[in-house]
């Protein structure tokens, strides 16, 4: 199955951890501070795939000044103490940031799903999927095999509304040399593999994810993070639109010889009523006023009768078969 998502290095498991249950979060506990050792707990939290890393001091001066010098792939949550105070903070780094993003959290004992990337630029590489990402690069082809482009599409628009949401600036890097690197050009498929193209520039660092079409697989599983946002399931789309009015159908009741004859009567109707009322004097008291108003009374009268009575029926009535079906069963007796 074709999955929009993001792809990003997957790194080993760490040692220096206490795991909790299903293996959704890390405590790193330690009290000496000294540079080498937090160097090695950052490393360890950048290393472990736990969903939430939280590393607990009791100094945040103690890790202060090394997150300010590190450029390791970093997300974990600080839990620092102040006069008995726990103090909640979440920390988001990649090699590409030029510091470390610290934020501070509402201290309620919870940890929170919380990512603000304080509008830091992360860098993706991909190669043109129409209709999913389009990229054209803003700079002259020949200059490198990695350029900066402008990106579009399906697959552009829902990474834009992601870097929205969580604040960061969204780079695109488009690979001109036609590879994705689906194979390793040296070694197996694993860490120590090497990769060229897209997925070389994820595998070495070079770039911190690539957005597009990606197919998760095991082998891929085992050296790349996918995060799939979207599948290409099936969706019926109705577009609302306004009821057609068919104006024909008020001329329904009757047929088209029929509106023809209604038509002639009403006009000699009309001529035998209205002009010699205005241009005979006492025309109203004739006998031949009498017979012609009497008629177009009573005909008009059938008319409105049968045309109110089939407009109403067509309008209440389902359409069905117009006439009745009996189900006839026979049966043959044996011999």
């Amino acid at each position: 199955m074709s999955t929009f998502g993001i792809m990003s290095k997957l790194v080993s498991t760490g040692e220096e951890q206490k795991t909790c249950a299903s293996n959704r979060c890390v405590f790193f506990i330690f009290k000496n501070y000294y540079e080498e050792k937090v160097n090695n707990i950052l490393a360890s939290v950048s290393n472990t795939p736990a969903r939430t890393s939280v590393l607990v001091v009791e100094d945040f001066s103690s890790v202060e000044k090394v997150l300010t010098k590190t450029k390791i792939n970093l997300h974990f949550f600080l839990a620092t103490f102040q006069d008995e105070t726990m103090i909640l903070r979440s920390v988001i780094n990649t090699k590409h940031f030029k510091q470390p993003v610290v934020s501070n959290l509402p201290s309620s004992g919870v940890i929170p799903e919380y990512y603000d990337l304080g509008g830091e630029s992360v860098k993706s590489i991909s190669m043109n999927f129409p209709p999913y990402l389009f990229l054209e690069p803003t700079v002259d082809v020949s200059s490198s095999s990695r350029l900066p482009a402008k990106a579009s599409g399906l697959c552009a628009a829902a990474a834009q509304n992601v870097a929205t949401q969580f604040n960061f600036s969204l780079m695109h890097y488009l690979e001109t040399e036609g590879s994705w690197g689906l194979e390793p050009v040296d070694g197996g498929f694993d860490m120590n593999g090497t990769f060229e193209g897209v997925i070389g520039g994820v595998f070495t660092g070079d770039f911190d994810l690539s957005i597009g079409i990606w197919v998760w697989n095991v082998m891929r599983q085992n050296i790349l993070d996918m995060a799939p946002l979207m599948s290409n399931s099936m969706v019926l789309a109705l577009t609302p639109q306004s009821p057609r009015v068919d104006m024909s159908f008020f001329l329904r009741p009757f047929t088209g010889p029929s509106w023809l004859v209604i038509t002639i009567i009403t006009v000699l109707i009309f001529f035998m009523v209205v002009p010699p009322y205005l241009l005979v004097p006492a025309y109203e008291n004739a006998e031949s006023h009498l017979i012609a108003s009497t008629t177009g009374w009573i005909f008009f009268t059938l008319v409105n009768a049968y045309y109110s009575g089939a407009l109403t029926m067509f309008f209440t009535s389902d359409f069905t078969m117009p006439f009745a079906v009996s189900c006839l069963t026979t049966t043959k007796s044996s011999s």
